[in-house]
C-alpha cells in the first residue's frame, strides 16, 4: 500500500511574508521618491547654472563691440596726438584722462568708492571725468576704453577762413 501525502493548497499570506512585502514595497517607494528628488535638484543646478553662462554671454556681447572699438579715432590718422589737439568742439578744456588716445583702453580696480588701483591722478579728472567714475561698487573691475564715436555724419559746409567744419 502506498501513502497518498495529501498537499494543501495555501489561501493567503502569512503574517511574516506580509511583512517582508510591505517592507520590499517601502524601500522601493523610498528609492523611486529620492531618485526623482535628486533630479529635481540635478535640474535645478543645471538651470541656475545655463542662466550664469546666458548672463555672461550677453555681458560679454554687450562690451564686445565697445572693446573691439577701442582705439578707434575716426578720421584722425595721428596717433601720437590727443584729439583735443585735431578737433575743437567748442567744448571746456579736455582733460588728459578722457582724451587721450595714447593708451586706449585701461582697467581699474575700485577699492573704495572714491580710489582705484592703478591711481587716477586729481589732475587728469575734470567733472565729466567724476560723473563717469562715480561710486563704484567696491571691489569691482572697472574697464576705462576710449574710442571716437562710430556715428557718421555729413560736412555740410566748411569756411576755410576759420578753419571749421559744420556738421
Amino acid at each position: 500500500m502506498k501513502l497518498r501525502i495529501r498537499y494543501t493548497t495555501q489561501n493567503g499570506l502569512t503574517m511574516v511574508e506580509f511583512l517582508i512585502a510591505m517592507m520590499l514595497g517601502v524601500f522601493l517607494t523610498g528609492g523611486l521618491i529620492q531618485l526623482f528628488a535628486d533630479s529635481r535638484k540635478t535640474y535645478q543646478v543645471q538651470e541656475g547654472l545655463s542662466r550664469v553662462q546666458e548672463n555672461g554671454r550677453f555681458a560679454l556681447d554687450f562690451i564686445a563691440r565697445d572693446i573691439r572699438m577701442s582705439g578707434y579715432r575716426g578720421c584722425s590718422s595721428q596717433p601720437d596726438k590727443d584729439v583735443s589737439f585735431n578737433i575743437n568742439l567748442n567744448i571746456a578744456a579736455p582733460s588728459n584722462y578722457l582724451y587721450v588716445f595714447k593708451v586706449f583702453i585701461e582697467g581699474f580696480e575700485a577699492i573704495s568708492t572714491t580710489a582705484w588701483t592703478p591711481t587716477i591722478g586729481a589732475d587728469d579728472m575734470n567733472e565729466d571725468a567724476m560723473n563717469t567714475l562715480n561710486n563704484p561698487v567696491v571691489g569691482s573691475d572697472v574697464l576705462s576704453i576710449r574710442r571716437a564715436s562710430d556715428q557718421c555724419f555729413s560736412v555740410v559746409s566748411v569756411d576755410n577762413s576759420v578753419k571749421s567744419v559744420v556738421l
